[in-house]
């Protein structure tokens, strides 16, 4: 009967809806003013499922995310979601060429379970592998058809991690899925791989990025000031990646911190009331002066991420190179004050390239009475406690 069919709807509904509510997606209120009825209202992570279109199951584990984790975290995460660790099956031929592509130092940087001779016995460490392999600019080996999944999938998870962690002030993870979704999306290679800025050319491969990396100490800048001449002596025809290299180098910024008291100190507050200016502007260049218009034509998208030694984000900017000329003073300027549990050590500083490779800038922010001792051993700080097992380092 149609009532019993609409009873049916409503009742499939109502399942689902505590299904998102109990996983943190919505939040169900009594709403008097409607007789009771349930009112919904989107959480964050509800919202960021909805915009990016990530499954349910993916999302109830960003949760998990400390605000020091790091590369090895983003990826296991990343493997164990439903869009890759459960868009993958494990072929019984697939254990034999994963085994070896685990063994190898060369091809991934971080095995499974922290151990070389581990077996890949589940979908998710086949993922972790694969993703491994694709952000390392290497072949995927007989894997070909798993490309596109993760290009697509794993980069749109990767978007909606980036804006969690961004919302719940979480240094770590953020700069981790900034950096591995630009490997992933372009195949280029690790963000500090010494090849990766030359192999983000048009043409590029492996051998020749490698024998203008060795050229130029793996330096972009360096790589810049060499002449067409020297270029086509390192490769063949590879002064024409010359131009491409000086293009980008136009987009790249500098930031300059300046700290100032803006009051008087906190007791036990190792240094509280402190008050950061940050000006992030394009890098001089006599020769070769970058237009507002020129700007405009080059990937110079950016993110700035300040956080303290314990991983809590401080500030997060998106920006461009074609904003910091077009401003009055030729730099975007911003400005925070530093919480006292954050004065006691210094600050890290990252202006990460959202497309390019070899022109991100890390760098330390030196506040007045902080201190580089790491924190005391009878309480070790989250960023030892979220050290995965077997990272390289």
């Amino acid at each position: 009967a149609e009532s019993e069919l609409e009873g049916r709807l409503v009742a499939l509904c109502a399942n689902k809806l505590r299904e998102l509510a109990d996983s943190g997606m919505i939040e169900m209120t009594d709403d008097p003013a409607r007789g009771g009825a349930a009112r919904v209202r989107p959480r964050n992570l509800g919202y960021l499922m909805a915009r990016f279109c990530v499954e349910m199951e993916t999302m109830t584990l960003f949760p998990q995310l400390s605000a020091t984790a790091s590369l090895p975290d983003v990826l296991s995460l990343l493997s164990t979601s439903k869009e890759l660790g459960g868009g993958l099956a494990l072929r019984t031929i697939d254990k034999k060429p994963l085994a070896a592509i685990n063994a190898s130092e060369e091809k991934i940087r971080f095995p499974i379970d922290g151990s070389r001779k581990s077996k890949c016995k589940t979908p998710a460490s086949k993922a972790f592998l694969l993703l491994q392999l694709r952000a390392s600019g290497a072949p995927l080996e007989g894997f070909d058809d798993t490309r596109i999944l993760m290009q697509e999938k794993g980069c749109r998870v990767l978007r909606a991690m980036i804006e969690y962690a961004e919302s719940a002030g979480l240094s770590g993870p953020l700069c981790a899925a900034v950096r591995l979704h630009k490997s992933l999306s372009s195949g280029a290679g690790w963000h500090d791989a010494p090849t990766a800025a030359f192999r983000q050319f048009t043409g590029v491969g492996a051998q020749t990025a490698a024998r203008l990396s060795e050229a130029s100490q793996g330096s972009l800048q360096a790589f810049g000031q060499l002449t067409s001449l020297r270029v086509d002596q390192v490769a063949p025809r590879a002064s024409s990646h010359l131009a491409e290299a000086r293009t980008l180098l136009r987009s790249e910024l500098r930031l300059v911190a300046d700290v100032e008291r803006a009051g008087p100190s906190r007791e036990g507050g190792g240094g509280g009331g402190l008050r950061v200016s940050i000006r992030v502007g394009p890098v001089s260049s006599p020769t070769a002066p970058l237009t507002p218009a020129l700007a405009g034509s080059v990937r110079s998208r950016w993110r700035l991420v300040i956080a303290d030694y314990e991983g809590r984000l401080l500030l997060s900017r998106k920006l461009s190179t074609a904003e910091a000329l077009s401003s009055p003073a030729g730099a975007l300027a911003f400005s925070f004050s530093v919480p006292p549990a954050s004065a006691r050590h210094h600050l890290e500083a990252s202006l990460l390239n959202l497309d390019c490779f070899g022109i991100d800038l890390d760098c330390t922010i030196t506040l007045p009475g902080a201190t580089d001792v790491p924190l005391p051993p009878a309480a070790p700080s989250a960023r030892a406690k979220a050290a995965p097992k077997g990272r390289k380092t």
